[in-house]
């Protein structure tokens, strides 16, 4: 987001100033404002850090999310290692999206998200880095390390079109931008990064090269 306010994107007509996000540390131990802003549509899309970790009471952290009423179709979870199945077949039914940041989950916790339930249970999935930290310096390499987990974890469950799916148009849907990027379209914002590669493999040249 900071790199954001050094490009003109702040500046087109869906915003009206640079206050466009806000930020709350820590879900407010009365969470009614939380909970009637997104009754009100005020938003396009409401991001949690939620289940992140993986015991019990990270997993029970989207239990307490869902009985509040939070989980909706502007709710986007980030992260959501601790849950499970059933937790993603949820998610899909109240048309709540999801954030994977897979090489932060692996530094910290050593697992990361189950992708497959989510993706089978229909929930939208985007990849991003997580904070400097632990998390990848840039987009490239946070897809590099899902694909690795893909290979050896997931059995290649993912494609190689998947994955590029996943930081490009699902990440723009999830914010509720669709309509001016995330796609290379007539009249929309677009960066156009040109790799050397094997064309007729486009995804998979994307997501080796250096």
């Amino acid at each position: 987001r900071n790199l954001d306010r050094f490009t003109d994107f702040y500046f087109i007509d869906i915003w009206q100033d640079q206050k466009h996000i806000r930020n709350i540390i820590d879900l407010p131990s009365n969470p009614s404002n939380t909970i009637s802003f997104i009754e009100r549509r005020k938003s396009d899309a409401v991001f949690f850090h939620l289940a992140e970790g993986i015991d019990l009471a990270s997993r029970a952290e989207f239990e307490k999310m869902d009985d509040l009423e939070l989980l909706t179709d502007e709710t986007v979870i980030i992260h959501g290692t601790a849950l499970v199945p059933e937790q993603f077949k949820i998610m899909a039914e109240r048309g709540a999206s999801l954030v994977w940041s897979p090489r932060s989950n692996l530094e910290l916790y050593g697992n990361t998200t189950d992708i497959q339930a989510a993706f089978e249970a229909g929930v939208p999935v985007a990849i991003t880095p997580d904070w400097s930290i632990t998390g990848s310096s840039n987009i490239m390499d946070e897809m590099k390390v899902a694909a690795d987990w893909n290979q050896t974890q997931m059995d290649g469950f993912l494609t190689d079109e998947d994955l590029f799916h996943m930081v490009t148009s699902i990440p723009a849907k999830i914010a509720g931008i669709d309509e001016f990027v995330g796609t290379i379209q007539k009249e929309m914002h677009a960066d156009l990064l040109i790799l050397a590669g094997d064309v007729k493999q486009p995804f998979q040249s994307l997501i080796t090269a250096q």
